[in-house]
């Protein structure tokens, strides 16, 4: 995937990172339960486009399956 379309696939623009603080971290888990949201219907959140990974307009388990295959930090 390349959401941002910035012609480098996204995981490799350090996916899980969304602080961008170059680890997946505690931080990171922090945003993704604010924007976890269980329906597509309930629509996006604003501010939590870095946490869509598949550029939809929800941050649902496949956001969190990617997510939890990228942490590094604690």
């Amino acid at each position: 995937l390349d959401c941002d379309e910035g012609g480098v696939p996204d995981e490799c623009e350090g996916l899980g990172d969304f602080d961008d603080s170059g680890t997946v971290d505690l931080r990171d888990v922090a945003l993704l339960l604010v924007c976890f949201t269980v329906s597509p219907s309930e629509g996006p959140i604003p501010g939590c486009e870095a946490v869509q990974v598949d550029c939809d307009a929800d941050v649902d388990a496949f956001d969190l399956k990617h997510f939890i295959r990228s942490m590094t930090g604690p």
